[in-house]
């Protein structure tokens, strides 16, 4: 069969290709379009974990979201000179698309329409990504060059993790307990907000490894798929009977220094549920070499494995950079979750929640009616992937999400895949001739993330965080051009990462922001791809031979990239408009009215945005102010501070939240504090009334807040409703005594005045 040519047989129907077609899954032979085109797109995959995505209502994702729908249609419009149509589709494939197509329709259910609208073009774009990563990749090398390319940028981030561990957070404590205000400033936080708080929380009573990430959790689970595979090829190595003890030794060696930087990250996250998916992980690597060697082999490598990680934990204690409490509370952090299971479960039952979700970006809102009064968090999603995928898109996406990963593990996992042969060493030479530079041109990353991700080069901390990212990217290049040419990544492998995901994942959120999920999705494709043992081994192809269908992912991608538009135009000129607005408002001589106009485009470039009218309310304010104050004209300044905060509440924008109405109540109180001379003592009146209406309606909504209560006490006691505030002061007091949480209870002053409204 080697010497025959490719042969077509033009007949009606399929077109059948034997083994030496340009269909066929062989050895690469040079760098073409299409390689080069995946090598770039990994880049602009790679890149997005190069700044956070948390937050879905500032849309921080969206520009990198449209240039991968536009790398797609490119990619698409390359494959247009191919004489036929050729895919790769299997049940795991419909199962992910009917996922996405579930999470897109719980949007348009969603009451926080925009952030569910932005965070839903993410889940677009990650099925995008996902279909282009099977379809693309030519042979296994390519599609495990994508897996190669995502492992040196996560080498990347566990190298800038212990480095801002060790260098920035000491620094950064050390100016805070210097300037605080001023280092709140420059970190963004209203030195007044909540979040000032949290911060010092967080920076100074933790030492966790973040790196780009919001939360230690995200990074550990970034971090422990790429593990699991180092692992995979080190056993491999060790494992290979033919080669010398140089060579042996020297291979070895680059594996384990690149896994030794990311477990010495993973281990500074202090993420139990990622300690146990590396754990999970590596079991699966094990079995598969159970099936290929004696166990005493596999004992062999895994036993000092264990013992390397015990030593670790232990030079840990040693430094400082670990705790026993990281042991010993992991019951109180396991209960925690639990609490935050019940609530999450509780949502679920409610109406028909169950069966279509709440919508993505959604989860705050419904959980704050449910939360226990000893839970600890306002939590934005429920800290376990297949309640998140259920309360965010309903059962059925539960379903899809686990026919997917069930199908794929089932296909790496099975005997077909594990019985593959394993390539020669001349094989795996020439498959990775091409395979670094398709994986070197992931390095664009460092150019698409400075303009894509917002970085300011000339504000100190980005740029050292752009180098330190830059160095080690490099870094872990030198050494994976060693490593390449002598380790294949196997569908075993891509099986172990998958499951030390799913099992960190099970105490910690991810899979709906990309920077978290794209590893998990990546692994997924690439996994199917290699393990399509059909597709490898089959003799002949049966191809489509319908020219038309050429044109089917054209067609696609142009769809997908109207459907963005559609949906991310109208927020970009609203946050264009508003922040036009904003920059009036705040200049020495601040312009109102044309203020006012550009806050009405914003309103009418998308009405779904609650946050327009919440700032023409309050620019209301402004204007009386700047106009002098005038008692007369406050009443009617009032009913149009009233009339936009109404509409902010008022579907299609969401009545259920909490912020806005607290952001009510405190800008009333702001209001009645900075103007109370110059506002008629009638509409004082009405103000507090109104104030506390917000209070009622934010009880109501969350219910087991103890401040919020002692705000409503206090408030009805001074408009004379003694009953009610003597209800709520009781309440107040209640909560206060149930949590166990410092920060959840009142202070000793709000305490007493409780106590005194009881006792009138």
């Amino acid at each position: 069969m080697a010497g025959r040519p490719a042969v077509r047989h033009r007949n009606k129907g399929p077109t059948i290709v034997h083994r030496r077609d340009s269909v066929d899954i062989g050895l690469p032979s040079a760098l073409t379009w299409e390689s080069i085109g995946l090598g770039m797109l990994a880049g602009l995959v790679c890149s997005r974990s190069l700044w956070p995505s948390e937050d879905a209502a500032q849309g921080t994702g969206l520009a990198w979201c449209l240039w991968v729908l536009l790398a797609a249609l490119l990619l698409s419009a390359v494959r247009l000179y191919r004489n036929d149509f050729r895919f790769r589709w299997s049940l795991a494939d419909t199962a992910v698309m009917a996922l996405v197509g579930l999470v897109l329709a719980s949007a348009h259910g969603a009451l926080e329409h925009r952030a569910a609208a932005n965070l839903s073009l993410e889940w677009l774009t990650i099925g995008v990504i996902y279909v282009i990563f099977r379809q693309i990749p030519k042979d296994p090398w390519e599609s495990t060059s994508l897996v190669w390319a995502q492992l040196l940028m996560t080498f990347s981030l566990a190298g800038y993790g212990m480095f801002q561990t060790a260098v920035e957070f000491p620094a950064l404590r050390e100016a805070y307990r210097a300037h605080p205000e001023r280092t709140l400033l420059e970190m963004g936080i209203d030195p007044a907000s909540p979040l000032r708080r949290a911060f010092e929380d967080r920076l100074l009573q933790s030492n966790e490894a973040m790196a780009t990430f919001a939360l230690a959790n995200s990074l550990a689970a970034v971090l422990v798929g790429p593990l699991v595979i180092l692992i995979g090829l080190m056993f491999d190595q060790m494992t290979k009977s033919h080669l010398s003890g140089n060579a042996r030794t020297a291979r070895v060696v680059g594996l384990a220094f690149l896994s030794f930087v990311l477990a010495i990250c993973l281990q500074w996250t202090k993420s139990r549920s990622a300690w146990l998916g590396l754990v999970a992980g590596v079991g699966v690597v094990c079995l598969e070499l159970l099936r290929r060697t004696r166990w005493k082999h596999v004992a062999a490598l895994a036993v000092p494995l264990i013992l390397i990680a015990i030593v670790l934990f232990l030079i840990g204690l040693a430094t400082g950079r670990m705790d026993l409490l990281v042991l010993t509370e992991s019951t109180k952090s396991l209960r925690y979750r639990v609490e935050y299971w019940v609530a999450t479960w509780d949502v679920i039952q409610e109406g028909r929640n169950w069966l279509w979700g709440v919508g993505p970006a959604n989860f705050n809102y419904r959980y704050l009616q449910y939360k226990l009064p000893e839970a600890s968090e306002e939590i934005s999603d429920p800290h376990n992937v297949f309640l998140e995928l259920w309360v965010t898109a309903g059962v059925f996406a539960l379903l899809a999400f686990l026919a997917a990963v069930g199908w794929s593990l089932w296909k790496m996992t099975s005997r077909e895949a594990l019985s593959q042969p394993a390539e020669t060493e001349y094989e795996t030479r020439s498959g990775s001739t091409n395979l670094w530079k398709i994986v070197g041109h992931s390095g664009v990353a460092f150019l698409i993330a400075p303009i894509l991700g917002s970085w300011n080069l000339f504000q100190e901390d980005l740029l050292r965080r752009g180098f330190v990212l830059l160095a080690f990217w490099g870094l872990g290049w030198v050494v994976l051009r060693w490593v390449l040419r002598h380790s294949v990544i196997r569908p075993a492998h891509l099986a172990g990462a998958i499951v030390a995901m799913l099992v960190s994942w099970q105490a910690a959120g991810g899979i709906g922001f990309p920077s978290v999920a794209l590893p998990f999705w990546l692994m997924t494709a690439a996994g199917a791809n290699c393990a399509d043992t059909h597709w490898r081994s089959a003799k002949t192809k049966v191809v489509v031979d319908i020219k038309a269908l050429r044109f089917l992912p054209v067609a696609l991608s142009v769809a997908a990239i109207g459907w963005f538009l559609g949906s991310a135009v109208p927020f970009w000129k609203a946050e264009s408009a508003r922040a036009r607005a904003r920059e009036l408002v705040d200049a020495p001589l601040p312009r109102v009215a044309p203020a006012r106009e550009l806050l009405m485009e914003a309103i009418a470039a998308d009405p779904m945005e609650s946050l327009s009218f919440v700032e023409l309310a309050e620019l209301e304010y402004q204007a009386w102010r700047a106009d002098g104050s005038k008692p007369e004209k406050f009443e009617n300044t009032w009913s149009k501070i009233l009339v936009a905060y109404e509409k902010a509440l008022t579907p299609p924008r969401n009545p259920l939240a909490v912020p806005i109405w607290r952001r009510q109540a405190a800008f009333i109180e702001r209001m009645i504090r900075e103007s109370g001379t110059k506002i008629p003592p009638a509409q004082q009146i009405v103000l507090t009334a109104q104030r506390a209406k917000c209070l009622r309606t934010v009880a109501k909504l969350y219910p087991t807040n103890a401040h919020i209560w002692a705000d409503l006490a206090e408030i009805d006691a001074a408009l004379g409703l003694g009953e009610q505030a003597h209800t709520e002061a009781t309440k107040a007091l209640e909560l206060s005594d149930i949590t166990p949480h410092q920060d959840k209870k009142l202070d000793d002053i709000t305490a007493r005045r409780m106590r005194a409204i009881l006792a009138n």
